[in-house]
């Protein structure tokens, strides 16, 4: 088959079929795509490896193109031969030694890719979904990929067709961009320590010389405090604070981990009924009261009126110190690198507890690391949010399928300006565009932007023996997409049983059953609020503005409004009849 004088050294199928499949497989153990756009650039790269075994063994359609156009120039006698297949030794003239070099830089080249491959998939794996910055990652961001780069070269070199070198660019193009997407998910997730790394380490090919070694030293001085985001994240201090103040009241040291000082990244709409911050004390937080929601659908405008439950809207950092204030928990501002059992360690040293609570928001970092192997929680969505200078009197909502199919628009007036956002159910993260028309209906002027994920179901409320609260354990109702409010009565549910477990009036496993039995209570509200929020998008367009009359009635909203505005109430908590009353037992 190898030989120059067989006259036909193709037609081999079976070998296509095996070389090929060989080679996605094995790319497809590492890569492990998930979600639609993943498999997109799978199937790129899939496409280029068919083509070339196709050409190698099967059906040679290059040189059936180069024979046609050269005729009796093309450069060797028998064209059809497997070993003319060889491209560049054929058109080049080389002999054995350039046949040796071709395979010897080929096989290289697919060797080192199929190392940094390896290396790359056992640093993600080893990590536990932290972020990793050592090892291979030092040199490049995107190993893996930079490593399927290398094989294919690697192919191109020992055999290129027309087909695969077309096909290349391609493969490039399209896992460039799935690397930019993948990176905007981590900058949201890790924060300023992903940011910094980028800033430092090129995405495929590693810098040379001494600007790299400079580079490598950096980044080791930095490591300590950039390698994994910490227990508790920015947005979480404001959701989880009850919990720690009813263990501090106790006289239990309470340590509060955060890689950011305390409300110092916003990534929340802020708003939430009017009792919430004054019940809490921090009525000094509120930037306006709003009395009315007004619903924009296709065929109508509905207005709710919210005299008897008004929200309000407000400034997160005044919010999330004043509890702070409140408490006597010690605020460590550090990154966790790992835990095991009671011990944390962190950049600044390790530290012992007898329960831990995970409230670091969707991430769920320590509930990651103790479930290992576990299917993952609840879908989640998205939302991105900007700040305008315009001004309103109402919380406003747009659901509007030919505007935006996926979710719903919100416009949250906050005294000097509001908080415009949109949220994608669907969890779609590329909202920049269709947040930047939609202010522009509005004739405003957009500012900075963050965004986040929230879950759109409920979680698991522990996680071995640690205490879930806030988003790590899907509390953020699902459909209206509230959070803090939640986050708060349940972190405060979890703070009570952990003050018995601290005066030894109970056991650290028996608080951690009857804090999964009160959450679980809820289980079927959040149920009903995702049906609703399932509903939002795939129901027809001209039932929106129908029904959302109909739950603003005079007769109907007082069957349901209460019950879920009270939601987390000391008086009267219970997200609809009585749920409550199912889930608490005696503090």
């Amino acid at each position: 088959m190898h030989g120059d004088a067989i006259p036909f050294g193709y037609g081999f199928w079976s070998l296509v079929v095996v070389n090929a499949g060989i080679f996605v497989l094995f790319a497809l153990s590492f890569l492990t795509p998930l979600r639609r756009r993943e498999w997109r650039s799978f199937g790129v790269f899939s496409a280029f490896v068919i083509a070339l075994f196709t050409e190698m063994y099967g059906f040679p359609l290059t040189i059936y193109i180069l024979t046609a156009i050269l005729g009796s120039r093309y450069p060797v006698l028998n064209p059809f031969s497997h070993a003319s297949g060889h491209l560049w030794i054929a058109l080049l003239g080389g002999g054995v030694w350039m046949s040796v070099v071709i395979h010897l830089v080929s096989n290289g080249l697919m060797l080192a890719g199929l190392v940094l491959m390896g290396a790359g998939w056992r640093r993600i794996h080893k990590a536990r979904g932290e972020l990793v910055i050592d090892g291979v990652y030092a040199w490049v961001r995107h190993p893996q990929y930079a490593g399927l780069f290398l094989i294919t070269v690697g192919m191109l070199v020992q055999w290129p067709t027309i087909i695969t070198v077309l096909t290349w660019p391609v493969l490039l193009v399209v896992y460039h961009r799935l690397a930019r997407r993948e990176e905007r998910e981590a900058e949201i997730r890790f924060g300023e320590a992903y940011t910094r790394y980028k800033a430092t380490v090129p995405m495929f090919v590693p810098r040379m010389g001494l600007a790299a070694r400079r580079s490598l030293r950096r980044r080791g001085r930095r490591r300590a405090e950039s390698c994994v985001p910490g227990s508790m994240t920015r947005s979480s201090w404001g959701r989880a604070s009850p919990a720690l103040r009813s263990r501090a009241s106790c006289g239990g040291e309470v340590l509060l981990l955060d890689r950011h000082e305390v409300g110092s990244h916003q990534t929340s709409a802020c708003g939430t009924p009017l009792w919430v911050p004054q019940a809490l004390g921090v009525g000094e937080s509120v930037l306006q009261v709003h009395r009315h929601v007004v619903v924009h659908a296709p065929s109508r405008t509905v207005t709710f009126d919210l005299s008897d439950a008004p929200y309000c809207t407000f400034d997160y950092g005044k919010f999330s110190r004043g509890l702070l204030e409140q408490s006597r928990a010690r605020f460590l501002r550090t990154s966790v690198i790992w835990f095991a059992d009671s011990a944390v360690e962190t950049t600044e040293g390790r530290f012992r507890a007898p329960c831990l609570v995970d409230c670091s928001g969707w991430q769920g970092v320590l509930v990651d690391a103790a479930n290992e192997g576990v299917p993952p929680g609840p879908a989640k969505s998205f939302g991105l949010e900007t700040e305008t200078d315009y001004r309103g009197e109402a919380l406003y909502f747009w659901a509007n399928p030919e505007r935006f199919r996926e979710g719903v628009a919100w416009l949250f007036p906050t005294g000097r300006g509001s908080r415009v956002g949109l949220a994608s159910y669907l969890g779609r993260t590329k909202l920049k565009g269709a947040l930047q028309r939609f202010v522009g209906d509005l004739a405003a002027s957009p500012t900075a932007y963050h965004g986040t994920y929230f879950p759109s179901g409920l979680g698991a409320a522990t996680a071995g023996r640690i205490f879930v609260v806030g988003d790590a354990a899907g509390h953020c109702l699902p459909f209206t997409a509230e959070g803090i409010r939640p986050a708060l009565y349940f972190g405060q549910e979890c703070g009570r049983l952990l003050q018995r477990v601290i005066e030894r009036a109970m056991s650290l496993d028996r608080a951690l059953q009857e804090y999964r039995r009160r959450v679980e209570a809820y289980r079927w509200a959040y149920r009903l609020l995702a049906l609703a929020q399932w509903a939002v998008i795939h129901m027809p367009d001209r039932w929106l503005g129908p029904l959302a009359e109909f739950a603003a009635h005079p007769r109907i909203m007082p069957r349901w409004w209460p019950r879920y505005s009270r939601f987390g109430s000391l008086r009267a908590p219970g997200l609809l009849a009585g749920t409550l009353a199912k889930g608490r037992s005696t503090a």
